[in-house]
C-alpha cells in the first residue's frame, strides 16, 4: 500500500466535501479498521496470511495513522470554522463536442458543439449537469459519455448558448 500519497490540494483537483460527510466516512473507516484488526489478530488471520501477516499488520498500522491524521484535520477545520459543505454555486458555461455518429454531424468539416449553462460549486459538476441536460435534449445519442467536454468556464454566456437553436 502506498502511504506517500500527495494530499496537497491543487486547483484542478479540489473537491468540496463537508466536514459532516468527512466525519461519516471516518466513522465508516473506523468500523472497517476495527473489523480488520480483529480479523488479522485472530487465528483465522494468522492462518490466511501466514508469512504475509506482518505486512498486513504494517498496512493496518499505516491506515490507522492516516485515519488519525484525517481526524485531526477534520477537528482543526471545524475549530477554525472551515466547513466546505456550504460552498456557493457559480454560473458556468460548458462546451461539449457532439459525437460523429449523429445525423448532421458525420462528415462535418469541424467539430459540432453543444454549449450549455449550469450552476454548480465547480466546473466538473457543471460539466456533468450540462452533459446530462444535453443527453436529454438531443435525439440519437447512445450514451451520455459520448458528449466530450471541450471546455468549461465561469459565467453564463447567453450569446454562446443561442448557437444550439439548430439542434432543438
Amino acid at each position: 500500500m502506498n502511504t506517500n500519497i500527495n494530499t496537497e490540494p491543487t486547483e484542478s483537483s479540489d473537491v468540496p466535501v463537508s466536514l459532516d460527510d468527512l466525519r461519516k466516512v471516518l466513522a465508516l473507516a473506523e468500523y472497517g479498521r476495527e473489523d480488520r484488526s480483529e480479523y488479522l489478530n485472530s487465528e483465522y488471520g494468522r492462518l490466511d496470511y501466514g508469512d504475509e501477516l506482518k505486512g498486513a499488520l504494517e498496512d493496518l498500522s499505516a491506515q490507522e495513522c492516516a485515519l488519525g491524521r484525517l481526524e485531526a484535520l477534520i477537528n482543526q477545520s471545524a475549530e477554525q470554522g472551515h466547513d466546505t459543505g456550504a460552498l456557493a454555486e457559480k454560473d458556468y458555461t460548458v462546451v461539449l463536442q457532439l459525437p460523429g455518429y449523429l445525423p448532421g454531424v458525420e462528415g462535418a468539416d469541424s467539430a459540432v458543439v453543444f454549449v450549455g449553462h449550469a450552476c454548480a460549486p465547480n466546473w466538473q459538476n457543471a460539466a456533468i449537469r450540462v452533459q446530462d441536460s444535453a443527453f436529454g435534449m438531443i435525439d440519437g445519442l447512445k450514451d451520455v459519455e459520448d458528449l466530450s467536454i471541450l471546455v468549461a468556464f465561469e459565467g453564463h454566456h447567453e450569446d454562446r448558448t443561442e448557437a444550439n437553436s439548430a439542434l432543438r
